[in-house]
């Protein structure tokens, strides 16, 4: 299986676009790891954050597995 890299954000070239003023224009990519039975989440800059959820609830990343 190939690298998966899906960049998600308000800009055209994003692979999903959200139409929403609190998504930045590049806000997030989801990339999957060498073996590709993973995926990481990375913001790129955002100014709201990325969230991901754990057991002990949101938190905020700059990078998660």
């Amino acid at each position: 299986m190939s690298n998966i890299n899906i960049n998600v954000g308000r800009l055209g070239e994003c692979n999903v676009q959200l139409r929403n003023r609190s998504i930045s224009r590049k806000h997030l990519r989801i990339s999957s790891t060498e073996n590709s039975e993973e995926f990481l989440i990375e913001d790129l800059g955002s100014t709201q954050g990325t969230y991901v959820q754990t057991p002990k609830g949101w938190v905020r990343i700059q990078k998660s597995r």
